[in-house]
């Protein structure tokens, strides 16, 4: 499913003021494609996912599901419902999580969506062993879970739908370094795998480095930047004054350019830098250095 934001703001009325979220933001949204959204914290980066699920309606604009607009701009009602078709997991677990025990959470999402008894619990079962959830925790309450495992239990919720598109907002704050590698992973399989649509919320450039195809940068509302994460990081300099950290490599090499070296920032990868030092040294005439094997 292609979504399309044309022109669209959205401003949040606190004590009858007006306080602009985000301005004029023009986006596509391919299917089959791994967007990453990034910016400081109060960009408008969270915002901004709920207009893309429907969740949100824009102040000015509109939103396109399929070509379709997503709402009625006279009565101000949304026009398209896809069920179960876009999944947003929020960035505070505790929004999404409400039932009893963790397997009635997981299973509230495919019982909607009128799924048969058996396939829902194929899904609730499947969906918590995707997210490193056993047996024991799936009959616990959800709020007695520890904050990376409600992170995991509310995933869980997201995938049992099997949504065409899957919007992730700041999805492994608050994990420890396993977890995280387990949410990456997951990232990957969904939409490598399944070819579906991932929207990453993330402020983490390390990770959007190794996940993202595409990525676009908010800055006080308005994207500033958008491109491969080759692209992105090659504007290393620009990326600090966004209130943004570059990936590890990408500070090394402006380091390096910073004490007189010539470096291509839009080298991310390990090999890559490696390859873009040894050919400004080479450059630089010392070619005499052995090169490690």
């Amino acid at each position: 499913m292609e979504i399309l934001l044309r022109g669209v703001s959205f401003s949040y009325q606190i004590g009858g003021q007006d306080f602009p979220a985000l301005k004029d933001i023009n986006l596509i949204i391919h299917p089959g494609e791994l967007l990453a959204i990034t910016g400081e914290g109060g960009s408008g980066k969270s915002t901004l996912a709920q207009i893309i699920a429907g969740l949100l309606k824009p102040t000015q604009g509109q939103v396109y599901w399929n070509g379709r607009p997503l709402w009625d701009s006279k009565k101000g009602k949304r026009r398209l419902t896809w069920r179960g078709k876009v999944g947003l997991a929020f960035q505070q677990p505790e929004q999404q999580l409400f039932a009893e025990t963790v397997a009635e959470d997981v299973a509230f999402g495919p019982r909607n969506l009128g799924l048969p008894p058996e396939e829902v619990e194929k899904r609730v079962k499947e969906a918590l062993k995707r997210v490193g959830l056993d047996e024991e925790v799936s009959g616990r309450s959800p709020f007695t879970l520890s904050g990376g495992q409600k992170r995991r239990a509310a995933l869980a919720g997201i995938l049992a739908l099997d949504p065409e598109i899957l919007i992730l907002d700041e999805p492994t704050a608050g994990l420890d370094p396993g977890g995280r590698r387990q949410i990456i992973h997951i990232i990957r399989e969904f939409h490598s795998h399944r070819g579906k649509t991932v929207i990453l919320i993330s402020h983490n450039m390390a990770e959007v480095s190794v996940l993202a195809q595409r990525m676009i940068v908010l800055h006080q509302g308005q994207m500033v930047l958008s491109g491969t994460p080759a692209e992105v990081f090659a504007q290393g300099e620009r990326l600090g004054e966004w209130g943004l950290v570059p990936p590890p490599l990408t500070q090394v090499l402006l380091e390096l350019n910073r004490r007189g070296a010539s470096l291509n920032l839009a080298a991310f990868t390990l090999k890559e830098v490696e390859e873009e030092i040894w050919r400004w040294l080479s450059y630089r005439g010392r070619s005499t250095l052995v090169r490690p094997g």
